[in-house]
């Protein structure tokens, strides 16, 4: 499913199948943990189905809610309770959900991350958000909902039962007329797509040149420390080096090289002198 700006009578239709789906895996005592757009697709007839349980785990043990510790996710839909120690399963998917449907909505998620130095937070908590431009077209009624679904404190945090029992959840969805222009809507970017990819393009490319460039300058940056490292382990790997001796110098003493020589030259016969002469 691609984030887009849909009004909220379609967004309302693919709420209702999150949270009709989302009840039922914990009615089975799993938590998914990576509720987000990306990981919810749409079949032709606008059915949604929930993926990628990579993360899922158990909700329970023993019989009695289980909590757990550490970052798990997508920082933007994860809830502040991650960042304080350990939480209980259910509602972090809950808080994602309230989520994704700001971001059905307005196209993107409304914060990058649920903590105090994130300022689009500090706005939602305060409850200045609905006075930014990203807001303004929020209605009314369903502000009291996400509110309650995207509550700091998961033990405030609505649950499934309460969510569906909210005024807004059960108002009416889109029509049929809206839902065929919708389709056209999808079709027309399905082609584009198609056709983007025929010529080697993708959806998301000016975002994935950048990305790249991060990616190849954290690689040169970090070369030379991987060069260091990769060079400590092999020595460390390495035996020991037996120690090499050098070969004992062979000294050669300058007054018997003289005497030698002068041995030499007084033993050659000299130049028309001490031979046998003819007579």
């Amino acid at each position: 499913m691609v984030a887009a700006y849909l009004n909220f009578r379609h967004a309302r239709h693919f709420f209702r199948q999150l949270i009709e789906g989302i009840e039922f895996i914990h009615s089975k005592r799993i938590a998914h943990r990576d509720i987000k757009v990306e990981n919810l697709l749409l079949t032709k007839d606008f059915l949604l189905k929930i993926a990628d349980f990579g993360f899922a785990t158990n909700s329970y043990k023993n019989g009695i809610p289980r909590k757990m510790a550490g970052f798990t996710g997508t920082k933007c839909y994860m809830p502040p309770e991650m960042y304080l120690g350990p939480y209980l399963l259910h509602p972090v998917d809950i808080f994602a959900c309230g989520i994704v449907l700001i971001e059905m909505v307005n196209g993107k998620p409304p914060w990058d991350e649920p903590f105090e130095r994130d300022l689009k937070f500090r706005m939602w908590e305060n409850g200045s958000i609905k006075h930014s431009t990203e807001w303004e077209d929020m209605p009314d009624d369903v502000i009291p909902l996400l509110k309650w679904i995207l509550h700091p404190d998961p033990k405030k945090r609505a649950t499934t039962k309460e969510i569906r029992a909210d005024p807004w959840y059960q108002h009416g969805c889109a029509s049929v007329e809206e839902w065929t222009g919708l389709r056209k809507a999808l079709r027309t970017i399905d082609a584009e797509e198609r056709k983007n990819r025929k010529k080697g393009k993708f959806r998301g490319h000016e975002l994935d040149r950048p990305l790249e460039k991060e990616r190849v300058d954290r690689e040169k940056s970090y070369k030379p420390y991987n060069e260091r490292v990769f060079r400590e382990m092999n020595n460390e790997n390495r035996p020991p080096k037996a120690p090499v001796h050098s070969p004992r110098p062979h000294h050669v003493h300058a007054p018997l090289i003289e005497k030698q020589t002068v041995q030499s030259r007084s033993s050659a016969p000299r130049e028309g002198g001490g031979g046998c002469s003819l007579m």
